[in-house]
């Protein structure tokens, strides 16, 4: 959706520069897809005089999501407390304050932040999929694999809500589900990030013994996992 929109409005722009509404949509698409620099520099170019006050507040809010997005924010969760004060509608700031909260392990104001997004938004996949994550960062896989579940039934076309279940179903111990038409190198990857969970549990056997999964599996060298699990072992 995001990936043919944004090539819409690359199009649209190739014709004509000056259009506002297709440099806002070709900001707030590149967002979306993660490209956030090309995003700020976007809304920052937007000249402001000849927006409108709706525009405004869309290009306001795209400039402090890309700021928090690509870590150029000096203060992450009050810039976004503070233009979420102004927007409050903006399912994509109660989402970033989401994950803000989740980073810093402060757990109920991340699903308070995710719970305000469902309220008005109708990319609801997308935040259910936040709150798996959260649940996993806690240790509650079954929760967590029930939100991813819920996630997919609404949006199956997403990539990484299949990728955030296989991992649940890997960490529950659901071996023969998680790795389901996984070729060596996927199911190697899979091995390396349930690892990383575990080590940052602190349960270094079931780190160890993932980490030695993915290195033996990998039909290549597996850096990631080669080097997770020297500093497992160093710790």
């Amino acid at each position: 959706h995001y990936e043919n929109s944004y090539e819409q409005f690359k199009q649209i722009l190739l014709r004509d520069k000056s259009l506002i509404d297709a440099r806002i949509g070709l900001a707030d698409n590149a967002l979306a897809l993660g490209q956030v620099k090309q995003a700020y520099e976007i809304f920052l170019d937007l000249p402001r005089q000849e927006l409108t006050a709706n525009d405004r507040a869309r290009v306001e809010a795209g400039l402090v999501l890309s700021e928090v997005a690509s870590n150029q924010a000096n203060d992450p969760k009050g810039r976004l407390e503070s233009i979420l004060s102004k927007h409050t509608t903006d399912a994509r700031i109660w989402n970033a304050l989401g994950k803000w909260f989740d980073q810093n392990g402060e757990w109920m104001q991340a699903i308070d932040m995710y719970v305000g997004a469902l309220k008005y938004t109708d990319q609801s996949a997308k935040t259910i999929n936040n709150i798996g994550i959260s649940l996993l960062k806690q240790g509650r896989y079954e929760e967590s694999l029930e939100k991813f579940n819920q996630a997919i039934q609404l949006k199956a076309d997403i990539p990484i809500y299949h990728s955030n279940r296989r991992l649940t179903l890997l960490l529950l111990g659901r071996y023969s589900q998680a790795f389901i038409n996984l070729k060596d190198r996927q199911s190697a990857d899979l091995f390396n990030d349930a690892g990383y969970i575990k080590m940052i549990e602190g349960d270094k056997v079931t780190a160890k013994t993932f980490f030695n999964q993915a290195i033996t599996l990998s039909p290549v060298y597996h850096q990631s996992a080669v080097e997770n699990l020297s500093l497992l072992e160093k710790g």
